[in-house]
């Protein structure tokens, strides 16, 4: 089963994941570091910016230049539980879909209080962004497609999950968590395996 666990910058995607594998053997897969980690390797011989680097490289291979590189560099097993984090448009979930020929997957959508994530985000980035400066960020997202990741979700319940967060509880994760332990027991009972 695959999870892509979505949301604006501090809504908590991080800090879930951290709290399922605790309880979860999964694989976790970050879009941003893995991405960062091949413009890295490509810097190192070049003085062209990140943005440059996408820019020009879509213009090359075509604008799923981005979503193939993740792809490429993601090594999923599709009989485990993988999660997928940092997904910011429904057009990358859905060429990972694609490229993987996934059929088991759900798209967690984590929206929420506008203030709380801009606290939230503040404290792990070690900032004082102000709401003007934090709306900026939030456009940013909205531009490049997370509306339709939320689109999706709210439209498509039995592959979404959608979550409006007020504060920092752990529902979220006990939903997630007991989907996954769901997911588990029906694969297991349909390989005959018995699970107490």
């Amino acid at each position: 089963m695959i999870y892509f666990i979505c949301g604006h910058r501090g809504c908590g995607k991080s800090y879930l994941v951290d709290q399922l594998k605790e309880f979860v053997d999964c694989r976790v897969y970050d879009t941003g570091p893995i991405l960062r980690s091949k413009y890295k390797e490509f810097s190192l011989n070049s003085d062209m910016s990140f943005g440059e680097w996408i820019e020009i490289n879509e213009q090359k291979y075509g604008k799923n230049f981005t979503n193939h590189i993740i792809c490429e560099n993601m090594d999923l097993n599709l009989d485990e539980t993988n999660i997928i984090i940092g997904n910011r448009s429904m057009i990358g979930i859905q060429y990972a879909i694609e490229y993987f020929d996934i059929d088991n997957y759900k798209v967690c959508f984590i929206d929420g209080n506008f203030d709380l994530f801009r606290l939230n985000y503040n404290k792990r980035e070690k900032l004082n962004l102000d709401k003007n400066e934090f709306e900026e960020i939030i456009a940013l997202e909205n531009s490049m497609g997370i509306e339709d990741i939320e689109y999706f979700v709210k439209n498509n319940p039995s592959n979404g999950l959608y979550f409006y967060k007020e504060n920092n509880d752990n529902l979220i994760f006990q939903t997630i968590l007991e989907d996954i332990n769901t997911k588990s027991k029906l694969k297991k009972a349909k390989k005959g395996v018995n699970y107490k």
